[in-house]
C-alpha cells in the first residue's frame, strides 16, 4: 500500500473522529441545558417583589445571543511561514520556505453554557513552493485543524481570545501524493471586532510546532560507531521538529 493511501485513510479517520467529538460534546451540553431548564422553571416577573430588569450597557451584546449554542462558520485569508524538509532529500528539496498565501474555512459550534467556548474543525489550502533539482515549483499544502476558542470579551465591540488545538499538515499535495506530512499543536490568539450580534471580523496569529515523521538528516558516525561498523561514515536520523507560523484575517458568523 502506498504511503499516500495510508495518509489519506488516516486523515479521513482523524477528520471523522474530530467531528464526532465536537457534535457529541454539543449534543450532551444541549441536552443538559434542556433538562436543567425543565427541572427549574422560571417564575413570572412580579413588579412588587422582584427588582426591575437592568438594561444592557450601550455596545454590549445580549447574553442570550452570546451564550446559546449554535453553528459557527468562519472564513479567512492570510499568510503562513516556515520551512519543511521533504521525503526526497534534506539538502535539495525544501517545502514552503518563506511566506505564502493561504485560504481557509472553519465550521463548529458553541457550547450552550455560561463559558464563552466554541469547538471547530477547519481546512485550509496553502499555496507554497517546492525547491527541487535546482528549480522552483508550485506546491499546494492542505492544513486540517481542530480548535477550541475561548473568547471571554466577545460581548464588547473589541474582544480578545485564545485558541488551542492540533493541526495535520499535508505538504505538496498533488494527484493523491504528498512530499511530506506533519502533526503538531496549534497555539494562537485572536482579536475580533463585532459587526453585529451574529458577526465579527477577526485578526488571528498562531504558532504550530510540527513533528515531521518523514523528514531525515545525516550525521557523521562517532569513532565508536565506526569501529563497530567498518566502512560506515554517516547515519540517517529520521524525524524532526519544525515551527510554522500563521497570520490570518477573516469573517465569522454565529448564533444560528
Amino acid at each position: 500500500m502506498r504511503v499516500s493511501s495510508v495518509l489519506s485513510a488516516l486523515s479521513a479517520a482523524i477528520w471523522a473522529a474530530i467531528w464526532a467529538a465536537i457534535w457529541a460534546a454539543l449534543s450532551a451540553a444541549s441536552l443538559g441545558a434542556s433538562l436543567s431548564a425543565r427541572a427549574a422553571p422560571v417564575a413570572p416577573y412580579d413588579p412588587i417583589l422582584d427588582e426591575p430588569p437592568v438594561a444592557p450597557a450601550a455596545g454590549a451584546r445580549r447574553v442570550e445571543g452570546r451564550r446559546v449554542g449554535g453553528l459557527v462558520v468562519s472564513t479567512d485569508v492570510g499568510l503562513y511561514f516556515g520551512s519543511v524538509s521533504s521525503f526526497l532529500t534534506t539538502q535539495e528539496a525544501t517545502l514552503y520556505g518563506g511566506a505564502h498565501p493561504r485560504v481557509g474555512v472553519q465550521l463548529g459550534g458553541r457550547l450552550p453554557v455560561a463559558l464563552p467556548l466554541e469547538l471547530s474543525a477547519g481546512a485550509a489550502l496553502g499555496f507554497g513552493e517546492t525547491f527541487e533539482r535546482d528549480a522552483f515549483d508550485s506546491a499546494v499544502d492542505v492544513l486540517l485543524s481542530a480548535r477550541a476558542l475561548y473568547l471571554p470579551l466577545e460581548g464588547a465591540r473589541w474582544s480578545l481570545g485564545v485558541e488551542l488545538g492540533a493541526q495535520l499538515s499535508l505538504f505538496d499535495f498533488e494527484r493523491g501524493t504528498i512530499s511530506q506530512y506533519g502533526v503538531g499543536a496549534l497555539l494562537g490568539g485572536l482579536a475580533a471586532y463585532r459587526l453585529s450580534d451574529t458577526s465579527q471580523l477577526f485578526l488571528g496569529a498562531s504558532w504550530v510546532p510540527t513533528y515531521l515523521p518523514g523528514a531525515f538528516s545525516l550525521r557523521d558516525a562517532t569513532e565508536e560507531e565506526r569501529e563497530e561498523n567498518p566502512g560506515v561514515t554517516q547515519f540517517k536520523v529520521v524525524g524532526e521538529w519544525e515551527s510554522a507560523f500563521q497570520v490570518t484575517v477573516g469573517y465569522r458568523l454565529f448564533g444560528f
